[in-house]
């Protein structure tokens, strides 16, 4: 490995010193100003019946934590107990000696589009891409999980924002 010269470490160091000051003297003091006229329109937005997230924006404002390992990169990884008898590791989508399958995690998005269908959600498994229709009632931004139980068959669970309870849900179902 070559060393490196002093003044081609000084200038990278102060290159990185410069940036935290530009980050905590402009961009936070900026952020900080902007978020206030956020939360008051949010508030007056949100008191006229238009349904916005004040925290995402908060979010944009001041930067998401960076690093830190998603729930859904942390669901795909695979227990170092998770092998077959021989040691090979047992891959996503394939059953163990028990039966059991881990299945692949996959996180979706609610589409933008004001005109969209909201009973329909898109889902990707396995590099495929399937329609969900939701039960009667439910919108898309209902949803908190879908859970594929076989393929092509999907349970959706609704948040603990929804207006809906299960029993609410069941009694929408057809009687035989």
């Amino acid at each position: 490995m070559t060393e490196r010269s002093f003044t081609s470490l000084f200038f990278e160091n102060l290159k990185k010193g410069v940036q935290s000051v530009i980050l905590w003297g402009v961009r936070y003091p900026v952020a900080g100003l902007l978020a206030v006229f956020v939360i008051v329109g949010g508030v007056v937005a949100i008191r006229m019946g238009v349904p916005i997230n004040i925290g995402s924006i908060l979010k944009t404002l001041f930067g998401a934590p960076q690093g830190v390992e998603g729930v859904v990169a942390a669901s795909n990884t695979l227990p170092k107990k998770r092998v077959f008898e021989d040691g090979v590791p047992v891959p996503v989508g394939v059953a163990d000696v028990n039966g059991w399958t881990q299945w692949e995690t996959v996180e979706w998005a609610t589409s933008k589009n004001p005109l969209r269908d909201r009973g329909v959600i898109q889902i990707t498994s396995q590099g495929e891409t399937h329609e969900v229709l939701l039960p009667v009632g439910i919108k898309d931004t209902d949803v908190d999980m879908v859970i594929e139980v076989k393929p092509k068959v999907y349970v959706v669970q609704t948040n603990s924002e929804s207006k809906h309870s299960a029993r609410e849900l069941l009694e929408r179902l057809p009687r035989p």
